[in-house]
């Protein structure tokens, strides 16, 4: 099955699934789909068009007025990036159907797969759909076998651009069981030395980890951002590496938050915590930076708003000695005109 299945569709706690909750016409939200948080892109919901208005359908399937699910390679920063949702697990006593309609144009559309993963981790692969099949929805149909194991949709993006894959209207049909487990308890984050929270970008996020409970996430690229209009052209650490940004064309309404956390750090003695920032466009929100105690008490560090030029920013805050946590906080005020980046954070001692 290769490396990428074996990184991707993982495993998650085993939560209640059922028949109508697989079924999903997106218009809401994702039904019993999640995201797999350790794969490159998530899966959007979308009602007017894809960020690549080359590639991804201009409307769902269902009425032409509704929403629908996508992958954007846009927000990718290599070639075949992948992202994937996946089911809770399900027992099917006889044999079950799953359909779907997808929607893949594009000269950089790379692969739809359909895989089922048992219990012990076992995947299979149901399906694979490869480049460029037109500029309409198209319907496909399989039959999945009896037994326990969670669907896993995994789309790929061939290119940064014309690579933009859309699905809509999932249909499960057969007996379907549902299981309730209660999920395996978490181990708590080791604190570390806030020395450790310097990040710039040019593999991942370093230590720090995307809030499960804002409303859009921040991203990596080495590219321009989705909106030309306001994000950096190139990184500020060698102007041809990557950073991180938030794009004002995934939200829904004005002003969601898209936050990213540290884990619990020490700071022993006062310290300066530096980043650079772009905030570039007239539908700029707001940059915040705040540290977070275990107390539930949250410190306002850092917040600056509004359109503050075509150039990197440099922003500097003084830590205090103690334990917390510390998060960066981006707003959006318009669907447009609104990326916001950040790059290079360090910590260095007074």
């Amino acid at each position: 099955m290769g490396l990428i299945y074996k990184t991707i569709c993982l495993l998650s706690a085993l939560i209640g699934a059922s028949q109508a909750g697989i079924s999903c016409d997106f218009e809401t939200d994702f039904c019993d789909w999640y995201q797999i948080k350790s794969d490159h892109l998530d899966w959007k919901l979308g009602t007017s068009g894809t960020p690549d208005r080359t590639s991804g359908p201009e409307h769902d399937h269902t009425t032409g007025q509704g929403n629908f699910a996508y992958l954007s390679g846009s927000h990718a920063r290599l070639n075949n990036a992948s992202g994937g949702m996946i089911t809770p697990l399900v027992v099917t006593n006889e044999t079950a159907t799953l359909s779907f309609w997808y929607h893949m144009n594009g000269n950089g559309i790379g692969s739809l797969l359909v895989l089922i993963i048992d219990v012990n981790g076992n995947r299979q692969e149901i399906t694979r759909i490869t480049g460029r099949q037109g500029n309409e929805w198209r319907k496909t149909s399989f039959d999945l076998p009896s037994g326990s194991f969670r669907i896993c949709i995994l789309g790929t993006a061939r290119y940064h651009f014309g690579s933009d894959i859309g699905i809509d209207d999932i249909i499960l049909l057969g007996h379907v069981q549902e299981i309730t487990t209660t999920p395996p308890p978490t181990t708590p984050e080791p604190t570390i030395d806030v020395s450790e929270l310097k990040c710039d970008f040019e593999l991942d996020f370093c230590q720090w980890k995307q809030d499960a409970e804002d409303q859009f996430d921040w991203r990596r690229t080495a590219f321009d951002t989705p909106d030309r209009s306001s994000g950096p052209i190139a990184d500020h650490t060698t102007g041809n590496g990557s950073y991180a940004f938030i794009s004002g064309h995934e939200v829904m309404q004005t002003y969601w938050i898209s936050r990213m956390i540290s884990p619990e750090v020490v700071v022993y003695k006062r310290t300066t915590f530096k980043f650079w920032y772009h905030m570039n466009g007239h539908g700029i929100g707001s940059l915040i930076i705040k540290s977070l105690l275990n107390t539930g008490k949250t410190n306002l560090l850092f917040k600056v708003t509004g359109r503050q030029g075509p150039d990197w920013n440099e922003g500097r805050i003084d830590l205090l000695p103690g334990i917390y946590r510390l998060s960066i906080e981006a707003t959006v005020r318009l669907h447009y005109g609104s990326d916001i980046a950040i790059d290079d954070i360090t910590v260095v001692p007074l």
